[in-house]
């Protein structure tokens, strides 16, 4: 009887143990739930001192980037390693909605993108930050930057979206700014007409008084065109 309460005793108190290395474990493994505030204090802690990082292929920092090492980065720099992998996994994670109407991306959104030789096939991916922008790491030479729907290429191959936010709080703003995606479907339209190798729209909107887009078309001699929108 006695060696069976000794037994007994023992069995519990491993029970115990594993319970709380149970509780533990799942503690550890519990990540914070991104949220919009999250997002904030993510760009503010991590995502905004970064800019100006220069980009370098497969690096993963914090001294350099690409473009889905930084969002990895950024992320994991505030406890969530779930947000890893190329742009093609992070765009093919079917845990995050998918948002394909680009009238409908929001603050905290991941963006992907195609490229003009592949417009179809994710190769680039960037955090939506509202009114049109947002902030990556881009091989253009700019490295982590915040960008445009309008600047370069980014308008016309953007692919789709995936909604990291679960709970989205009132009076969000979707999509992007209508007097902005008038300038960027018209530089699209427009470098899509010049054909070549375009490589820059943008939209000052005081310099000559009033809004204006001009786009730089790589002629086949190595120079630079440039076409205003007005």
């Amino acid at each position: 009887m006695k060696m069976r309460r000794i037994a007994a005793l023992i069995l519990s108190l491993m029970m115990l143990f594993l319970c709380a290395n149970s509780v533990q474990a799942a503690k550890k493994s519990r990540e914070p739930e991104i949220t919009i505030e999250f997002i904030d204090n993510m760009l503010d802690a991590v995502a905004y001192p970064l800019i100006g990082t220069p980009y370098e292929l497969g690096a993963k920092g914090p001294g350099a980037f690409d473009c889905s090492t930084y969002i990895s980065y950024i992320f994991k720099y505030m406890g969530v390693s779930s947000v890893s992998g190329t742009s093609r996994q992070l765009a093919g994670n079917t845990k995050w909605p998918a948002v394909n109407d680009i009238s409908q991306i929001m603050r905290g959104d991941l963006l992907f993108f195609g490229s003009p030789d592949a417009p179809n096939t994710v190769s680039h991916v960037a955090l939506y930050l509202g009114e049109g922008l947002f902030i990556h790491c881009s091989v253009s030479g700019e490295g982590v930057a915040i960008t445009d729907f309008y600047a370069f290429y980014y308008y016309e191959f953007f692919i789709g979206a995936r909604r990291m936010i679960k709970e989205i709080p009132s009076g969000i703003e979707f999509g992007i700014p209508a007097d902005m995606m008038t300038y960027a479907e018209e530089a699209a339209a427009l470098m899509s007409l010049t054909g070549g190798d375009y490589r820059y729209a943008s939209v000052p909107t005081s310099d000559l008084g009033s809004d204006w887009a001009v786009v730089f078309e790589e002629t086949e001699g190595g120079g630079m065109t440039s076409y205003v929108i007005e």
